[in-house]
């Protein structure tokens, strides 16, 4: 799981610009429809439509998507469900939601961060959206900024529907990105890792486990692995022992004191030691960077197992 950036200001007011005015008129031309009497007591204020709550419910974070379904609740109604199904179709549609994620800056799946997830807006080409809280049960955040995550095809066919809500806790059950991300609270390890051949890039083959540091609060623990059982995460990673071997190569032949020399030698190409390493590990190893390409957390927890 890899950190999603906080949305700026100018985004929002973007965001705002293309969606409001849609919501607001599905809205009302359902104020008087008995089956929408929650969503649209939850957005008013003395019985009128607000403006200021509809806007909360497009551009809120987590903690107001949490409070909007704490007082709404699931939606099982056919006909809201496809409603505003059809309101996040006519988003993806339009430019704007087709270039949502590029506008984001997201070019990794924040799930996994195994796929590349670029826009080409002349193909129409762009990341699929999960809807954290599933649309399929919550439908009236069908496009609500803060619950659309961009991501990679595979991620969003494995959590689908999965309800990431739970309703005894009143809290999700599940990691999101916009909050929460693997950083130094969890760590990629070798299961195999007191077989020799594995510690010399010399195995086979590979398995790889997702250890929590041990200051890691239970609950994130629960949500973590949760999110990696869902996601086929275990599943997916087991089948990158070839990439594996060769980082743990790669570490044993090259140390911190050649990419010192590659940085000195030449500085026309390297601004540091870290850029040199980034080279020869063909990718980004340190944690600012690792939404830039795939499998770099990987990289750097592998990296740091063999300094051990």
């Amino acid at each position: 799981m890899i950190k999603l950036h906080k949305i700026s200001e100018s985004l929002k007011k973007e965001y705002e610009k293309d969606t409001f005015v849609k919501l607001k008129g599905l809205l009302e031309s359902n104020v008087s429809n008995v089956a929408y009497s929650k969503i649209i007591a939850y957005l008013s204020t003395d019985g009128i439509l607000d403006d200021g709550k509809i806007k909360d419910m497009l551009l809120g974070d987590i903690t107001y998507l949490l409070d909007a379904i704490k007082n709404i609740g699931q939606i099982d109604n056919k006909d809201i469900q496809k409603e505003f199904n059809e309101l996040y179709k006519n988003f993806t549609n339009r430019i704007h939601g087709r270039t949502w994620a590029e506008k984001l800056g997201v070019k990794i799946c924040p799930y996994c961060n195994r796929s590349y997830v670029f826009t080409i807006k002349r193909k129409k080409v762009r990341p699929q959206y999960d809807h954290f809280f599933p649309k399929s049960k919550y439908p009236y955040l069908s496009i609500s900024m803060y619950n659309l995550i961009p991501c990679c095809a595979v991620c969003n066919q494995a959590k689908h529907d999965f309800d990431t809500y739970d309703s005894e806790a009143s809290e999700e059950n599940f990691m999101y990105p916009y909050r929460d991300s693997y950083s130094k609270d969890f760590h990629f390890r070798l299961s195999n890792g007191n077989d020799i051949d594995a510690l010399l890039g010399a195995s086979e083959q590979y398995e790889l486990e997702i250890t929590p540091e041990p200051q890691v609060p239970t609950g994130l623990i629960n949500k973590q692995k949760t999110a990696a059982k869902t996601l086929n995460l275990y599943e997916l990673y087991n089948k990158h022992g070839d990439y594996v071997r060769d980082i743990i190569r790669t570490a044993y032949i090259y140390n911190e004191k050649y990419f010192q020399s590659l940085a000195e030698s030449y500085p026309e190409l390297f601004a540091s030691p870290a850029e040199a390493k980034d080279l020869v590990y063909m990718n980004y190893i340190e944690e600012s960077d690792w939404d830039k390409r795939v499998l770099a957390k990987l990289s750097h927890d592998i990296i740091e197992d063999c300094k051990v």
